[in-house]
């Protein structure tokens, strides 16, 4: 009985559901063909709290549907009155999404007239506590619908009792979306357009405007001293926030037209924009705003950094190319630095150029002051007098340093009375008080003839310093004064310090174009005699000097005599990349002649005895005691004739040259003999250069035409005939080496070397109306030692031939090589510790690894060497690889596949079909193989292998690969 009585209960409800479902079914059925009409006054009393807090002005007819096609309750309001503003029609969607809200809301609002009065406080960005809870009611409500949907609509802003803004405007928000634009109503074409979408996590927004007015702006507080008249923006902007709603990236690109008028100390000025340039980006918590703009003959770009996280950090830059004084004070607002306005206007004129400057724009309040000021500028044409018995200094240059109560003035140059500023600095300090004041530390160089005529108008005794004329060099006088700013200022007022003395001077031209610097003089001022000693520099050496100038038959005579000490300083400066080890010293006592046309002898004698050199070049065993060392230079017509000669024990060297004071003409080594040289040497430097080496014996470490400075004439000819030539420990007979080089071009080369088991030859001539080239060699480690290369290669043979490329210094051809071993290779050895190889890591130890053939493609300019298609084979190892390797600089790259067990490993690769699959189209990788990279880095080779590809087919190893 029980179980029928749970049965006709369950029925009963399947009954009743069936029923309530039914009717709703009908009931959207009827709706879906004619919507419902309700009328919400019957439901809502007009005191009600909906009326009331949405002040509901009037309410027209209210229609409920079923749209069939969205599937959604839709309830459409007709003529809504919310205070000012009207809604003749307002669509409000129900979609079902059977979630915890059961509906989702949107709604769309079409030909709305929306009128809105903006309170002041707004503008100001401030609220009242109602104003704020009735403006989160609003959006409260707004965050209610999925969608919304703004139609053809007007909207109508009070912004205050004179300004009405009416915008024709559509907007459509959805959640990850919003979509927005406003135009003028009276002009259609200026309009702004706003979309927001979100994406992958980050929240991104465009805008774009067209002649907008934002000249509303003014009516913000923070804008009170500014005037904005007719201020339009075009262009477009990019912005990207993360999901925290925190910017991350933002660009735009605006043209600004109207006008900016703010407060100066002589009125009111406007500053004109048209089609003026404004961009922007952010960086860091900063926003940059950047406006390029001219004003008279000025450009101007200022920056405005907004601090995005501390509004009282927000600064202004501007950077002026060039400006006068007076059009900069005409420009300097009211409120910015008062003392230093006035002290500019009355002490400073002429010329600004590389403008700086920053300031604070906003106070701990937060509104826009001016404050913080610091900036920069470099002046021209400036004028001090330091002292009213003394010459001003005019035409001053520098640069000046703007602070909150002083300016700094770096003077980099000025003249007074022939004498040349060039260095100094002027301090103006105090500025806010009743007495400014100044302190000034100048350095002035001049000729001391110079200094003579200035120092008349000081009070000093002129006998003291009357002997300074007959020096020559340069004098330095240093001031350091402190006094008021005053118009009339007693010298008795003045604290000052001067000190004059020759410093940094130089006698010129003591030896061809090089003279005696960082000269020193301690000159007694009291002392009536006309003689002179001091210190100086030449070829970074001392040498000491004493003077004297006499006039004889009137004619001005000076003889100069003195030591001067030569040092590995001295070599290393004549020699700057030696390749020898100078020790000790040689004493060398020099005596020059000089009249009014210049110089008429400079000789001199050095003894060796306390100097030792070791020079591979030259030779063990070199021995300097009792040597000597001899020079002389005369004039010799129009240029200067030298000789010069070295005569010791072991080392005999004797050279004639001639020369203009900035061009070697000729040079003529007459002998050259030491322990491992003995050879002539002659360079011409007349129509085209010439240089011939000829003689019995010379040794070198290397040889190496490619490299940098070793030929770096545009046009040369070479010629090396030498009886014993030994390059690298390997010694070649009646080796003849001729080079010709045009138009930075090798034209012609020819270089035999030939020794006893084999030869090297490189030969570059014309051939079939073609340049080509050839490099071949029957022993390859002697040719790598030769260009000191070490590949730890024990036997082989190379050959490479080429030609050059139409109108190009660059090669391309082929390389062959033969029967190449590598004995104890650090890449070979890496690469069998992976394998675990321990046979041919020993054979590489032993008798090392045989490369059967050597086969590559290359091409080669003065920049790189580029190796393609290259192929190593070996019946143990194979191979494969690519290279670049730089001419100019210590680049190297390779990548490629190295094959263990050469010849098994491609045995399979022959079989059609099978061997394609296998090895991917790569027969010549084999079946197992490993990719590897070397890179050079920091002067080391770097090998990379890829560990996946070491026991996989290539087939399975391509796929990874890529």
């Amino acid at each position: 009985m029980k179980s029928k009585r749970i049965v006709r209960i369950s029925l009963i409800f399947s009954l009743v559901f069936l029923f309530l479902l039914t009717l709703l079914f009908s009931f959207i059925f009827i709706i879906s063909l004619k919507p419902v009409k309700l009328n919400l006054l019957n439901y809502f009393d007009r005191k009600s709290e909906l009326i009331k807090n949405f002040e509901i002005k009037e309410i027209g007819d209210v229609f409920l549907s079923f749209n069939k096609v969205t599937k959604n309750f839709e309830l459409l309001i007709e003529d809504l009155v919310i205070e000012k503003s009207y809604f003749p029609s307002i669509m409000i969607g129900l979609d079902l999404t059977l979630n915890k809200q059961i509906f989702e809301t949107s709604i769309k609002v079409f030909d709305s007239e929306l009128e809105f009065e903006i309170p002041q406080n707004y503008l100001n960005f401030k609220k009242t506590e109602s104003e704020s809870e009735d403006f989160n009611y609003y959006i409260n409500f707004l965050k209610k619908f999925r969608n919304i949907q703004i139609i053809n609509s007007s909207l109508k802003l009070t912004l205050s009792d004179k300004i009405t803004k009416n915008y024709l405007i559509d907007l459509n928000l959805k959640n990850n979306e919003l979509l927005f634009s406003i135009a003028e109503r009276n002009n259609k074409s200026n309009f702004l357009s706003f979309n927001y979408i979100k994406q992958e996590g980050a929240y991104n927004v465009d805008l774009e405007v067209q002649d907008f007015n934002f000249s509303f702006l003014k009516l913000m507080n923070n804008f009170d001293s500014l005037t904005l008249e007719d201020l339009n923006l075009s262009g477009s902007s990019k912005l990207s926030l993360n999901e925290d709603f925190q910017l991350k990236e933002l660009f735009f690109n605006f043209k600004l037209d109207g006008s900016i008028g703010y407060l100066t100390f002589n009125g009111y000025r406007n500053l004109d924009f048209i089609d003026t340039k404004i961009s922007g980006e952010k960086y860091k918590n900063n926003l940059d705003i950047i406006m390029f703009y001219s004003y008279l003959n000025s450009k101007i770009k200022s920056v405005l950094r907004l601090d995005l996280i501390e509004k009282v950090n927000s600064k202004v830059f501007f950077e002026i190319d060039k400006l006068k004084v007076i059009n900069l004070l005409n420009i300097w607002p009211n409120n910015l630095k008062p003392s230093v306005y006035s002290w500019m206007k009355e002490n400073s004129k002429g010329d600004i150029t590389n403008f700086l400057l920053s300031l604070n724009i906003f106070n701990k309040k937060k509104k826009i002051s001016f404050n913080n000021l610091s900036g920069k500028f470099k002046f021209d044409n400036t004028s001090i007098r330091y002292m009213e018995s003394m010459p001003s200094i005019k035409q001053i240059n520098g640069e000046a340093k703007i602070f909150e109560d002083k300016i700094n003035f770096s003077i980099f140059s000025g003249k007074s009375k022939n004498l040349l500023i060039e260095n100094g600095n002027v301090d103006l300090f105090d500025l806010d008080t009743a007495t400014e004041k100044a302190q000034v530390v100048l350095e002035i160089n001049a000729e001391n003839t110079d200094v003579v005529n200035y120092l008349n108008y000081s009070p000093i005794n002129k006998k003291s310093y009357g002997k300074l004329k007959k020096i020559n060099g340069q004098a330095k006088v240093e001031l350091d004064l402190k006094f008021p700013l005053l118009i009339d200022l007693p010298a008795e007022r003045i604290q000052y310090k001067s000190i004059v003395e020759i410093q940094n001077g130089s006698l010129s031209k003591i030896f061809n174009e090089f003279d005696l610097n960082n000269l020193g003089l301690n000159i007694n001022i009291d002392n009536s005699s006309v003689t002179y000693n001091g210190v100086g520099e030449i070829f970074k050496s001392r040498a000491k000097f004493s003077g004297k100038q006499l006039t004889k038959e009137g004619k001005l005579v000076e003889e100069i005599t003195g030591t001067y000490l030569i040092n590995s300083g001295v070599l290393d400066f004549m020699f700057p990349n030696q390749e020898f080890d100078f020790t000790g010293t040689v004493d060398l006592e020099f005596r020059i002649n000089e009249n009014n046309k210049g110089i008429l002898k400079i000789e001199g004698i050095g003894d060796l005895d306390e100097m030792s050199l070791n020079a591979k070049f030259l030779g063990p065993n070199l021995d300097f005691s009792n040597g000597k060392l001899r020079f002389l230079i005369r004039p010799y017509d129009e240029s200067y004739s030298g000789f010069f000669d070295i005569n010791t024990k072991t080392f005999s060297f004797e050279v004639n040259s001639i020369f203009l004071e900035n061009k070697i003409v000729e040079i003529d080594v007459l002998k050259f003999q030491s322990p491992m040289q003995n050879f002539k040497f002659k360079y011409k430097n007349n129509n085209e250069k010439i240089i011939q080496i000829t003689g019995k014996q010379m040794t070198l470490d290397k040889i190496d035409f490619f490299e940098e400075n070793k030929f770096n004439f545009k046009d040369i000819k070479f010629l090396l005939d030498i009886d014993n030539l030994n390059i690298s420990g390997k010694t070649f007979t009646n080796s003849l080496i001729q080079v010709e080089k045009f138009d930075d071009k090798f034209n012609f080369m020819d270089i035999n070397l030939t020794g006893d088991n084999d030869f090297h030859k490189i030969l570059i001539q014309d051939q079939s109306n073609k340049k080509k080239f050839v490099m071949e060699s029957n022993y390859l480690p002697t040719l790598l030692k030769i260009f000191d290369i070490n590949l730890n290669i024990s036997r082989g043979s190379i050959k490479v031939e080429g030609e050059r490329l139409d109108n190009l210094n660059e090669y391309k051809g082929l390389i062959a090589g033969n029967d190449i071993v590598f004995n104890n290779a650090p890449f070979f050895a890496n690469f069998f510790s992976i394998f675990s190889l321990e046979g041919l890591t020993q054979k590489l130890k032993d008798g090392g690894i045989i490369f059967k053939d050597f086969n590559s493609s290359y091409k080669l300019s003065d920049e790189k060497l580029t190796l393609v298609d290259s192929l190593l084979k070996g019946s143990e190892l194979g191979i494969q690889f690519d290279s670049v390797i730089g001419m100019k600089d210590d680049y190297f790259m390779m990548n490629g596949s190295i094959i263990p067990a050469y010849t098994i490993n491609t045995l399979i690769t022959k079989f059609p079909i099978v061997g394609d699959i296998i090895t991917a189209g790569s027969p010549e990788d084999g079946l197992i193989g490993a990719n590897f990279r070397v890179e050079k880095i920091d002067g080391e080779f770097e090998v990379f292998y890829n560990p996946i590809s070491v026991f996989v087919p290539n087939i399975i190893k391509n796929f990874l690969s890529d």
